[in-house]
């Protein structure tokens, strides 16, 4: 259920964006969403595993940005968490303004 409502969130604020300005994407960032109930520990774990450092956490549910080491590409991160049985979505990190 929540899947569902994290991606409506996200499908919303893309159709709000009517142009390309409006998003700014970042080569070297992700976003996370974990299983809830996945403890920070893990999601470190997790994280050390690949050298991935979080710059931004939800207060309120399991998402987080990750800072990606230069030795990582998003490709080979994306394939990394998407194989984590603690994982439910990964995205690449953008910033969305209305404009």
């Amino acid at each position: 259920m929540l899947f569902f409502r994290i991606v409506a969130v996200i499908m919303a604020m893309l159709a709000s964006c009517d142009n390309e300005s409006a998003m700014v994407s970042f080569s070297d960032q992700i976003t996370v969403f974990f299983k809830t109930g996945t403890t920070l520990g893990r999601v470190l774990q997790i994280n050390d595993t690949v050298g991935a450092k979080i710059v931004t956490a939800s207060a309120y549910s399991p998402i987080y940005r990750l800072q990606l080491p230069s030795t990582l590409d998003r490709t080979e991160a994306f394939t990394y968490y998407e194989s984590r049985p603690e994982v439910e979505l990964v995205l690449p990190a953008t910033n969305v303004s209305a404009q």
